[in-house]
């Protein structure tokens, strides 16, 4: 048997490794191709359908009844989740209305049972639970208002959904420790800013949908009760046919 020389076998490692690397640059490029596939079967809405339904972090919340909310209670029913806070003057009771409507509609036309409809609050400072409480009656049964729990494991709710909202306040910080509600509604610093997004949630308690709104051409966004039913029974409809066999 020929010995190869110091040269040759330098060689032989460098023709692997190029080998290696060529293999492992044909995987990627095959993985990114077929997800782009898969991507581009995906539904058409007004947001995004999760080729994947995702999985929530545990975490604990609490109703406006001040009954324990988690991630186990996502199960056996659609949900339909907003966020805002009670004090916004436009954007949440119209958002809460339409999501309204939306149900008794899918339960006129679609002779489905309801579906949930949460509220959470990013402003659990002024929304108390009776305040939440009271907020909740102004739009039907069908609603539950979730506030964050005494613990920490409220911010996996946020994160699972990545909540888009900011609080200022100069009071914000003292107030936050004393619990001194008045003092924050005085405030006239105190301003609450977030997002306009609805969540989907399917009955195995997994994020399946974000619907977004349409943006006018004016720059606001807003929902509608069609587009919020017609991005619900296309979601539901994918569900139903690629992920509960």
């Amino acid at each position: 048997m020929t010995k190869l020389s110091a040269y040759d076998v330098k060689s032989q490692r460098r023709c692997k490794l190029f080998l290696i690397i060529c293999l492992c640059l044909t995987m990627l490029v095959m993985t990114i191709y077929f997800t782009r596939q898969a991507n581009s079967q995906l539904p058409i809405i007004q947001g995004i359908i999760l080729n994947e339904a995702m999985t929530f972090e545990p975490f604990e919340l609490r109703d406006h009844h001040n009954q324990v909310f988690t991630d186990k209670n996502f199960s056996d029913n659609w949900f339909l989740i907003s966020y805002g806070y009670t004090h916004c003057p436009d954007v949440c009771p119209t958002t809460l209305m339409l999501m309204k409507q939306f149900s008794e509609q899918l339960i006129t036309f679609d002779h489905t049972k309801q579906i949930k409809l949460l509220f959470y609050t990013i402003d659990p400072l002024r929304d108390t639970q009776q305040v939440m409480q009271q907020y909740m009656n102004y739009f039907g049964d069908n609603f539950i208002g979730l506030r964050p729990s005494a613990n920490d494991l409220y911010l996996n709710f946020e994160t699972n959904l990545a909540l888009k909202y900011l609080i200022t306040s100069s009071a914000v910080s003292t107030n936050l420790q004393t619990n001194n509600v008045d003092n924050a509604i005085l405030d006239k610093s105190y301003q609450v800013s977030h997002g306009l997004t609805l969540y989907l949630v399917n009955p195995d308690g997994k994020l399946q949908a974000i619907l977004h709104p349409k943006i006018d051409p004016f720059g606001k966004a807003n929902f509608s009760v069609e587009q919020i039913y017609q991005d619900f029974i296309i979601s539901r409809q994918y569900y139903r046919t690629n992920i509960k066999q």
